[in-house]
Protein backbone atom coordinates (compact mmCIF):
# COMPACT_ATOMS: atom_id res chain seq x y z
CA UNK A 1 0.00 0.00 0.00
CA UNK A 2 1.05 3.38 -0.98
CA UNK A 3 -1.07 5.32 1.90
CA UNK A 4 0.28 6.12 5.29
CA UNK A 5 -1.39 3.23 7.24
CA UNK A 6 -0.87 1.91 11.08
CA UNK A 7 -2.30 -0.96 13.00
CA UNK A 8 -4.54 -1.27 16.59
CA UNK A 9 -4.85 -4.86 17.81
CA UNK A 10 -6.54 -6.40 20.99
CA UNK A 11 -4.89 -9.29 23.25
CA UNK A 12 -7.89 -10.98 22.25
CA UNK A 13 -6.23 -11.46 18.61
CA UNK A 14 -8.32 -8.53 17.02
CA UNK A 15 -6.54 -6.16 14.12
CA UNK A 16 -7.74 -3.47 12.74
CA UNK A 17 -5.79 -1.41 9.72
CA UNK A 18 -6.33 2.31 9.27
CA UNK A 19 -5.53 5.24 6.91
CA UNK A 20 -4.95 8.30 7.11
CA UNK A 21 -6.14 9.13 4.11
CA UNK A 22 -9.87 9.84 4.92
CA UNK A 23 -9.42 7.85 8.09
CA UNK A 24 -10.83 5.00 6.37
CA UNK A 25 -10.52 1.79 8.35
CA UNK A 26 -9.40 -0.63 5.53
CA UNK A 27 -9.58 -4.01 7.48
CA UNK A 28 -11.05 -5.44 10.63
CA UNK A 29 -10.30 -9.17 11.39
CA UNK A 30 -11.75 -10.57 13.99
CA UNK A 31 -11.67 -14.28 15.28
CA UNK A 32 -9.84 -14.76 12.27
CA UNK A 33 -11.54 -13.45 9.47
CA UNK A 34 -11.27 -10.71 7.68
CA UNK A 35 -15.34 -8.44 7.76
CA UNK A 36 -14.58 -6.02 5.45
CA UNK A 37 -14.75 -5.54 2.02
CA UNK A 38 -11.73 -4.15 0.36
CA UNK A 39 -12.12 -3.85 -3.77
CA UNK A 40 -9.14 -5.18 -5.58
CA UNK A 41 -8.69 -2.45 -7.22
CA UNK A 42 -8.92 0.37 -4.66
CA UNK A 43 -6.98 3.59 -4.97
CA UNK A 44 -4.35 3.64 -2.47
CA UNK A 45 -2.28 7.08 -3.73
CA UNK A 46 -4.55 9.75 -1.95
CA UNK A 47 -6.04 10.88 -5.00
CA UNK A 48 -9.48 9.79 -4.58
CA UNK A 49 -11.89 8.16 -1.76
CA UNK A 50 -10.96 4.39 -0.88
CA UNK A 51 -13.28 1.78 -2.03
CA UNK A 52 -14.24 -0.67 0.77
CA UNK A 53 -13.68 -0.60 4.15
CA UNK A 54 -15.66 2.07 6.14
CA UNK A 55 -15.43 5.67 4.39
CA UNK A 56 -16.66 8.87 6.30
CA UNK A 57 -19.44 10.35 5.11
CA UNK A 58 -19.10 13.95 6.14
CA UNK A 59 -20.64 16.81 6.25
CA UNK A 60 -23.53 15.56 3.87
CA UNK A 61 -24.96 12.10 2.28
CA UNK A 62 -24.64 11.83 -1.53
CA UNK A 63 -23.86 14.37 -4.75
CA UNK A 64 -24.51 18.26 -3.30
CA UNK A 65 -27.94 19.44 -3.95
CA UNK A 66 -27.53 22.24 -5.63
CA UNK A 67 -29.99 24.34 -4.04
CA UNK A 68 -28.30 22.73 -1.04
CA UNK A 69 -25.50 24.24 1.50
CA UNK A 70 -22.45 22.66 0.08
CA UNK A 71 -23.09 22.72 -3.69
CA UNK A 72 -19.95 21.98 -5.92
CA UNK A 73 -18.12 19.78 -3.08
CA UNK A 74 -17.54 16.15 -4.03
CA UNK A 75 -19.94 13.38 -3.54
CA UNK A 76 -20.24 12.26 0.03
CA UNK A 77 -17.94 15.51 0.91
CA UNK A 78 -14.42 16.22 1.97
CA UNK A 79 -13.64 13.84 5.02
CA UNK A 80 -13.48 10.36 2.97
CA UNK A 81 -10.75 12.45 1.13
CA UNK A 82 -8.46 14.44 3.47
CA UNK A 83 -5.71 13.81 5.16
CA UNK A 84 -6.23 12.97 9.01
CA UNK A 85 -3.52 13.12 11.81
CA UNK A 86 -3.31 10.74 14.21
CA UNK A 87 -3.47 11.72 18.12
CA UNK A 88 -2.17 9.24 20.43
CA UNK A 89 -4.80 6.74 21.62
CA UNK A 90 -5.17 5.09 24.98
CA UNK A 91 -3.82 2.25 24.31
CA UNK A 92 -2.66 -0.10 21.27
CA UNK A 93 -6.14 -1.13 20.82
CA UNK A 94 -7.65 2.60 20.22
CA UNK A 95 -6.51 5.04 17.75
CA UNK A 96 -7.65 8.36 17.91
CA UNK A 97 -7.80 10.79 14.43
CA UNK A 98 -8.42 14.50 14.27
CA UNK A 99 -8.88 16.82 11.19
CA UNK A 100 -9.62 20.54 11.72
CA UNK A 101 -10.43 23.28 9.24
CA UNK A 102 -6.77 24.52 7.96
CA UNK A 103 -6.56 20.79 6.89
CA UNK A 104 -9.02 20.79 4.56
CA UNK A 105 -8.71 21.42 0.59
CA UNK A 106 -8.39 25.21 0.06
CA UNK A 107 -11.69 24.39 -2.46
CA UNK A 108 -13.06 22.88 0.09
CA UNK A 109 -12.76 25.40 2.79
CA UNK A 110 -14.37 27.80 0.83
CA UNK A 111 -17.14 26.11 0.88
CA UNK A 112 -17.28 24.81 4.50
CA UNK A 113 -16.57 27.65 6.12
CA UNK A 114 -17.32 26.80 9.49
CA UNK A 115 -14.15 26.51 12.20
CA UNK A 116 -14.35 22.98 13.11
CA UNK A 117 -12.91 19.89 14.92
CA UNK A 118 -13.43 16.67 13.63
CA UNK A 119 -12.35 14.01 15.81
CA UNK A 120 -12.40 9.99 15.19
CA UNK A 121 -12.17 7.04 17.73
CA UNK A 122 -11.34 3.84 16.60
CA UNK A 123 -11.34 1.11 18.63
CA UNK A 124 -11.18 -3.09 19.57
CA UNK A 125 -12.48 -5.60 21.67
CA UNK A 126 -12.97 -8.96 21.34
CA UNK A 127 -15.08 -9.77 18.63
CA UNK A 128 -15.89 -5.97 18.06
CA UNK A 129 -15.00 -2.64 16.20
CA UNK A 130 -16.18 0.54 17.61
CA UNK A 131 -16.04 3.98 15.39
CA UNK A 132 -17.09 7.48 16.72
CA UNK A 133 -17.12 10.40 15.13
CA UNK A 134 -17.43 13.81 16.42
CA UNK A 135 -18.02 17.28 14.82
CA UNK A 136 -17.11 20.32 16.76
CA UNK A 137 -18.39 23.81 15.72
CA UNK A 138 -15.76 26.19 16.75
CA UNK A 139 -16.81 29.12 15.23
CA UNK A 140 -18.01 30.56 11.79
CA UNK A 141 -16.02 32.71 9.76
CA UNK A 142 -19.30 33.58 8.13
CA UNK A 143 -22.93 34.88 9.42
CA UNK A 144 -24.33 31.67 10.13
CA UNK A 145 -25.15 30.61 13.51
CA UNK A 146 -25.40 27.05 13.02
CA UNK A 147 -24.18 24.53 10.66
CA UNK A 148 -25.91 21.79 8.69
CA UNK A 149 -24.47 18.61 8.54
CA UNK A 150 -24.83 15.06 7.90
CA UNK A 151 -22.41 12.10 8.66
CA UNK A 152 -23.06 8.09 7.73
CA UNK A 153 -20.13 4.94 8.46
CA UNK A 154 -20.13 3.59 4.71
CA UNK A 155 -19.30 0.24 6.01
CA UNK A 156 -18.24 -1.95 3.34
CA UNK A 157 -19.37 -5.61 4.97
CA UNK A 158 -17.78 -9.48 3.64
CA UNK A 159 -19.80 -11.93 2.81
CA UNK A 160 -19.25 -15.47 2.01
CA UNK A 161 -21.92 -15.30 -0.86
CA UNK A 162 -24.44 -12.53 -1.15
CA UNK A 163 -26.93 -15.13 -2.66
CA UNK A 164 -27.45 -16.74 1.25
CA UNK A 165 -27.26 -13.06 3.06
CA UNK A 166 -30.47 -11.80 4.76
CA UNK A 167 -30.63 -7.63 6.40
CA UNK A 168 -32.81 -8.22 9.83
CA UNK A 169 -34.28 -5.33 11.39
CA UNK A 170 -36.00 -3.51 9.00
CA UNK A 171 -39.77 -4.41 8.77
CA UNK A 172 -42.33 -1.35 8.84
CA UNK A 173 -39.55 0.73 7.80
CA UNK A 174 -39.98 3.46 5.38
CA UNK A 175 -37.15 3.61 2.70
CA UNK A 176 -36.45 5.28 -0.73
CA UNK A 177 -35.05 3.80 -3.52
CA UNK A 178 -32.47 5.12 -5.57
CA UNK A 179 -33.05 2.15 -8.24
CA UNK A 180 -36.51 2.98 -8.66
CA UNK A 181 -36.39 6.68 -8.83
CA UNK A 182 -36.29 7.78 -5.39
CA UNK A 183 -39.61 6.45 -4.37
CA UNK A 184 -40.87 5.97 -1.12
CA UNK A 185 -41.82 2.11 0.43
CA UNK A 186 -42.61 0.46 3.05
CA UNK A 187 -40.23 -2.31 4.30
CA UNK A 188 -42.78 -5.75 4.76
CA UNK A 189 -39.68 -8.47 5.16
CA UNK A 190 -38.67 -9.39 8.21
CA UNK A 191 -35.24 -10.67 6.70
CA UNK A 192 -34.51 -8.73 3.45
CA UNK A 193 -32.36 -10.83 0.87
CA UNK A 194 -30.43 -9.02 -1.89
CA UNK A 195 -31.09 -10.80 -5.44
CA UNK A 196 -30.62 -7.39 -7.88
CA UNK A 197 -29.01 -3.57 -7.56
CA UNK A 198 -30.28 -2.32 -3.94
CA UNK A 199 -29.71 1.16 -2.95
CA UNK A 200 -32.23 2.05 -0.49
CA UNK A 201 -32.44 4.58 2.55
CA UNK A 202 -34.03 3.32 5.34
CA UNK A 203 -35.47 5.76 7.93
CA UNK A 204 -35.98 6.19 12.09
CA UNK A 205 -34.24 2.41 12.41
CA UNK A 206 -34.88 2.04 16.40
CA UNK A 207 -34.77 -1.74 16.59
CA UNK A 208 -31.18 -3.48 16.17
CA UNK A 209 -29.60 -4.13 12.58
CA UNK A 210 -27.93 -7.50 11.98
CA UNK A 211 -26.39 -9.27 8.72
CA UNK A 212 -27.56 -13.39 8.74
CA UNK A 213 -25.86 -15.84 6.48
CA UNK A 214 -27.39 -19.15 5.87
CA UNK A 215 -29.34 -18.19 8.56
CA UNK A 216 -26.87 -17.16 10.73
CA UNK A 217 -25.91 -13.57 12.38
CA UNK A 218 -22.67 -13.04 11.39
CA UNK A 219 -22.75 -9.06 12.53
CA UNK A 220 -24.48 -6.90 14.14
CA UNK A 221 -24.46 -3.20 14.62
CA UNK A 222 -25.46 -0.99 17.63
CA UNK A 223 -25.85 2.62 16.47
CA UNK A 224 -25.67 5.88 18.46
CA UNK A 225 -27.49 9.10 16.92
CA UNK A 226 -27.37 7.47 13.65
CA UNK A 227 -31.10 6.36 12.67
CA UNK A 228 -30.65 5.97 8.95
CA UNK A 229 -29.16 2.72 7.37
CA UNK A 230 -28.31 2.68 3.91
CA UNK A 231 -28.02 -1.17 2.08
CA UNK A 232 -26.30 -1.24 -1.24
CA UNK A 233 -24.80 -3.53 -3.71
CA UNK A 234 -24.21 -2.45 -7.15
CA UNK A 235 -24.53 -6.23 -8.30
CA UNK A 236 -23.53 -6.83 -12.10
CA UNK A 237 -22.78 -2.98 -12.80
CA UNK A 238 -20.24 -3.00 -10.53
CA UNK A 239 -17.55 -3.66 -13.33
CA UNK A 240 -18.69 -0.32 -14.52
CA UNK A 241 -16.64 1.56 -11.60
CA UNK A 242 -13.31 1.29 -12.23
CA UNK A 243 -11.79 0.85 -8.90
CA UNK A 244 -14.17 -1.68 -7.82
CA UNK A 245 -12.99 -5.51 -8.42
CA UNK A 246 -12.52 -8.22 -8.78
CA UNK A 247 -15.92 -8.14 -11.25
CA UNK A 248 -17.49 -10.70 -9.61
CA UNK A 249 -16.78 -8.75 -6.06
CA UNK A 250 -20.58 -8.01 -5.21
CA UNK A 251 -20.77 -11.51 -4.33
CA UNK A 252 -18.63 -11.04 -1.23
CA UNK A 253 -19.76 -7.78 -0.08
CA UNK A 254 -22.64 -5.69 1.45
CA UNK A 255 -22.51 -1.81 2.43
CA UNK A 256 -24.70 -1.46 5.35
CA UNK A 257 -23.88 1.91 6.45
CA UNK A 258 -25.22 3.72 9.58
CA UNK A 259 -26.03 7.62 8.82
CA UNK A 260 -27.90 10.43 9.96
CA UNK A 261 -29.07 11.56 6.54
CA UNK A 262 -32.47 11.71 5.98
CA UNK A 263 -32.33 15.43 7.34
CA UNK A 264 -29.84 18.26 8.63
CA UNK A 265 -27.94 18.55 11.95
CA UNK A 266 -27.79 22.17 12.65
CA UNK A 267 -25.03 22.20 14.93
CA UNK A 268 -24.21 25.66 16.84
CA UNK A 269 -21.14 26.97 17.88
CA UNK A 270 -19.49 25.22 20.61
CA UNK A 271 -21.52 22.56 20.52
CA UNK A 272 -20.56 18.72 19.23
CA UNK A 273 -22.18 16.42 16.53
CA UNK A 274 -21.14 12.56 17.90
CA UNK A 275 -22.42 9.26 16.07
CA UNK A 276 -21.00 6.55 16.67
CA UNK A 277 -21.47 2.44 15.42
CA UNK A 278 -20.23 -1.10 17.25
CA UNK A 279 -20.09 -3.90 14.83
CA UNK A 280 -20.34 -7.25 16.62
CA UNK A 281 -18.92 -10.20 14.88
CA UNK A 282 -19.81 -13.86 15.51
CA UNK A 283 -17.22 -16.23 15.33
CA UNK A 284 -17.92 -18.24 12.52
CA UNK A 285 -16.31 -21.50 13.29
Amino acid sequence: MTLDTFDIHHASGDRAKISLHGATVLSWKSFGHERLFLSDKAILDGSKAIRGGIPLVFPFFGPADKSGPYHGMPQHGFARISRWRRLQGDDSSTAVLQLTQDEIDPVYRSMFTTNFTLQYTVSLSEGSLTTELSFTNTGSSGGDSKTPVQALLHTYLRVGDIDKVQVQGLQGLTYTDKTKDGDAFTETSTALAIGDETDRVYQSASSPVSVAESGRTIIRLDRKNLPDVVIWNPWKDCYKMGDFAPADGYKQMLCVEAGNVSRWSNVAKDERFVIAQTLFADRLS
